[in-house]
């Protein structure tokens, strides 16, 4: 309740769900959805970075495929610009147990995440890789020099920038990156 009433500095919530654990305790994020998207933006602007209980608050747009309305801009998933993919990084050698929310707050260490989204194979299980889009070019680039073979549940992870799939192919190791079970470098390099 006193995150509802927080969030309701910047409009009217339609509905807030915590996200918790298994054991039912929460994992210190939720969403909030607006009944305006004018109101999730002015959230983004406005309340990123106030400070809720004594903890600040990192206010994210929603950007997951099955995101409710109410989030801070509009449908579709068109392939990113050349622009958009300079702040994407692929993430390798993760744990097959590492979940996009565990990935994004990860990577928040560098700065803005706009998006995270763990690799999946036909099953729906991890290929033991992800991909993080930053909002801000610097922030991916910090990643890239801060968050490189670092270690993430028990694993050391890679960065790379993201290139478009037809660029990868032309590249000797492409295979390995996109995609495959270890997901990423094999370890030497």
């Amino acid at each position: 309740e006193d995150l509802k009433d927080h969030m309701r500095q910047a409009g009217n919530v339609a509905h807030v769900e915590v996200l918790t654990k298994p054991d039912g305790r929460s994992k210190g994020c939720a969403i909030v959805e607006y009944e305006h998207p004018r109101e999730a933006e002015r959230a983004l602007r406005d309340l990123d970075g106030t400070y809720l209980l004594d903890r600040e608050l990192f206010v994210q747009p929603d950007d997951r495929e099955d995101g409710g309305g109410g989030g801070a801009g509009g449908g579709g998933h068109a392939a990113p610009s050349h622009e958009e993919r300079e702040c994407r990084i692929f993430i390798g050698n993760l744990s097959y147990e590492t979940s996009w929310q565990d990935l994004k707050d990860f990577m928040r260490r560098a700065g803005t995440v706009a998006r995270a989204d763990i690799l999946t194979g036909p099953d729906g299980r991890s290929k033991g890789c992800g991909i993080v889009e930053y909002a801000y070019k610097r922030d991916a680039a910090r990643a890239m020099r801060e968050l490189n073979e670092a270690e993430l549940d028990g694993r050391t992870i890679y960065l790379q920038e993201d290139r478009p799939r037809d660029d990868r192919a032309h590249d000797d190791g492409g295979a390995a990156r996109s995609g495959g079970g270890g997901g990423g470098h094999d370890g030497d390099g």
